[in-house]
C-alpha cells in the first residue's frame, strides 16, 4: 500500500488537502514529506509506525496551516521536535 500511496503523491502534484486514514507506515509518510511541499492543510488517523513518521510529515512543510492528528502513536519527542514548524498552523 505504501507504493502505491508513493505513486498518488508524487504524481498528483497540485493538491494542498490530504486526509489519510488506514495502515500506512513511516515509508508512506516520507513521501509525503518528500513530495508535498504544497500541501496546507492534513489529516491523520490511525496512521504510521512510529515518531519517525510526525518527523516526515513536518520537514519542509512551510505552508502547513492545519494539522489534525487522531490516535496516531506520536509521542512528545516527536511533537516537539517539529516545534520550529508550527509557526504558522492556524490550528493543531
Amino acid at each position: 500500500m505504501d507504493k502505491g500511496f508513493g505513486a498518488i503523491v508524487k504524481n498528483c502534484k497540485n493538491f494542498t488537502r490530504l486526509v489519510v486514514s488506514g495502515l500506512l507506515t513511516d515509508k508512506a509518510f516520507a513521501y509525503i514529506g518528500k513530495y508535498r511541499k504544497l500541501l496546507r492543510i492534513l489529516s491523520v488517523a490511525f496512521e504510521g509506525n512510529s515518531d519517525l513518521s510526525l518527523r516526515h510529515l513536518l520537514q519542509g512543510r512551510p505552508r502547513l496551516q492545519k494539522l489534525e492528528i487522531r490516535k496516531c502513536p506520536f509521542g512528545d519527542v516527536s511533537l516537539l521536535s517539529g516545534i520550529d514548524h508550527y509557526c504558522n498552523l492556524r490550528f493543531l
